[in-house]
């Protein structure tokens, strides 16, 4: 009897249970416990995602409002901030990363666009079990100088939980400026140098914008040379009240030219004096290049402060081997108005909490 006891598999079988039990339990185990600590990791990928999906919304999408009167949404959010579904800042959705000043400025508006639709227009909230839990932000957007263009939301906490993006973008700065075809314009033919005439109302309480292209180029070296304002036809003469825009006492005259570039929509490239002397030469190498003058009022009103002004006055630009048509002077503003713009590298920073 012992010996059959003793070559019986009871044992043998008790063991593959148990062993098989265990190994279950094993699996059981490393399959349920992680999703233990899944509430506790789950946060920062959370806010990391909210933080990158608002950034999309506002470097990527131009937004959108809801037209009534058409039953389609629009983009030009800006213009109709009450009735705004979505907040986006790009200049369309062709163009990711170029910025809309307009729309920024709209952005900025606390009072037409508060924190509460902000949140709303850019998903700044999440839903859980029917109840609606929304994020702390700050959203900057600052050129890269250091200079902020706008700030919006809370100041970052000390301590807790936070998701930051930062996205380099481009703003788009329009600037309008009264368009001019060299090739026919009237002034001093012997100086080359075109003539403008201003109401001098116009000028004191306005900046003057000169756009000119298509010119007539008549020799080596041809090139922008100077410009003055005055309060006669004479042109830079003695008999003439003629200040050249270095005077110390115009105020700020800017000169502004892009150069090489066939169209409006290329011209990047530009240099600016401010508070300066506007006679720094620029070299006009081709018909279609392009120069912008802009000259501020306050040159005027510090040039004819102790001068009586007439009912026009007047701006000369001045060239070099480039020829001016005729003899005369020209309206301000121009024939036509062309928009020119700046594209400046800014960073969009969001924060959220």
């Amino acid at each position: 009897m012992e010996k059959d006891r003793e070559s019986s598999g009871q044992i043998s079988i008790d063991f593959l249970i148990g062993i098989s039990l265990f190994l279950l339990t094993l699996v059981f185990l490393v399959q349920f416990i992680p999703t233990v600590f899944v509430s506790f990791g789950s946060e920062s990928i959370d806010l990391s995602s909210v933080a990158y999906r608002t950034s999309v919304i506002l470097v990527e999408d131009p937004g959108c409002w809801n037209n009534s009167a058409t039953l389609r949404t629009e983009s030009d959010w800006e213009n109709h901030v009450d009735r705004t579904t979505r907040v986006g800042l790009a200049i369309d959705k062709d163009h990711p990363n170029i910025l809309n000043l307009s729309k920024i400025e709209a952005f900025s508006n606390t009072t037409a666009l508060n924190d509460s639709m902000l949140i709303n227009c850019t998903t700044l909230y999440r839903i859980i079990g029917g109840n609606r839990i929304t994020y702390n932000f700050n959203i900057t957007i600052a050129y890269l100088n250091g200079t902020v263009i706008v700030a919006r939301g809370d100041k970052l906490p000390q301590s807790g939980d936070a998701a930051r993006i930062e996205r380099l973008v481009l703003v788009k700065q329009n600037y309008p400026f009264r368009g001019y075809d060299a090739d026919t314009l009237s002034g001093n033919t012997t100086r080359s140098s075109a003539l403008f005439n201003v109401t001098s109302t116009y000028a004191l309480n306005n900046t003057l914008y000169f756009n000119l292209t298509n010119f007539n180029i008549t020799g080596t070296d041809p090139r922008y040379n100077a410009t003055y304002i005055g309060n006669s036809t004479s042109g830079n003469s003695v008999s003439g009240n003629w200040t050249h825009l270095d005077h110390p006492d115009n105020g700020t005259a800017n000169l502004t030219s892009y150069t090489d570039c066939a169209n409006s929509t290329d011209c990047f490239t530009q240099f600016t004096t401010s508070s300066v002397p506007i006679n720094t030469t620029v070299n006009i190498t081709d018909r279609t290049d392009e120069l912008l003058v802009t000259i501020n009022n306050t040159s005027w009103s510090e040039l004819f402060v102790n001068t009586s002004i007439d009912s026009e006055v007047y701006v000369e630009i001045e060239f070099i081997n480039i020829s001016i048509a005729s003899s005369g002077n020209n309206p301000y503003p121009g024939s036509y108005t062309s928009s020119y713009y700046r594209l400046i590298p800014a960073r969009v920073v969001v924060e959220v909490w």
